[in-house]
């Protein structure tokens, strides 16, 4: 299985490709950065929307997994942020998973990787295990 971990930092998306059968024997495949110029110029979201397609393409993920930010609050993400990750989501046909930073806090940093890239890692080796995802829950209609 391969899994594609993601950590977006401000507008930059750091991915690391792990394969393995399980978060026990990962091992890196692939490692690197795209980078989202001005978030509001089309030219810019489009080149980076094409990129993370042509990466996704390439890679061939399973399963990709993103380190979650908050939407809300003092800690949320930033607009680049969540840019990033409509465009991510929409660029992959395989199950996408919003893993917490208190899910992988317990995994180990990867001494061969360079700093920026420990967070992606901790997301790859967590989407082999990801958490159940939640099925929606349906809403009654509002009377009238």
């Amino acid at each position: 299985m391969k899994t594609l971990g993601i950590e977006l930092d401000s507008n930059r998306l750091c991915y690391v490709l792990a394969s393995g059968s399980s978060s026990d024997d990962a091992t890196v495949v692939g490692s690197g950065k795209l980078q989202l110029g001005e978030t509001r110029e089309a030219d810019d979201v489009r080149k980076f929307a094409a990129e993370v397609g042509d990466l996704v393409l390439s890679l061939g993920p399973d399963r990709i997994a993103i380190k979650a930010k908050p939407e809300n609050g003092q800690m949320r993400a930033g607009a680049a942020a969540l840019k990033m990750e409509a465009i991510l989501i929409a660029k992959t046909s395989c199950d996408v998973y919003f893993l917490t930073p208190q899910h992988l806090k317990k995994i180990e940093d990867n001494g061969e990787l360079y700093t920026y890239l420990q967070g992606a890692w901790k997301a790859a080796v967590g989407g082999f295990d990801p958490p159940k995802k939640k099925t929606a829950s349906k809403g009654k209609a509002k009377a009238k």
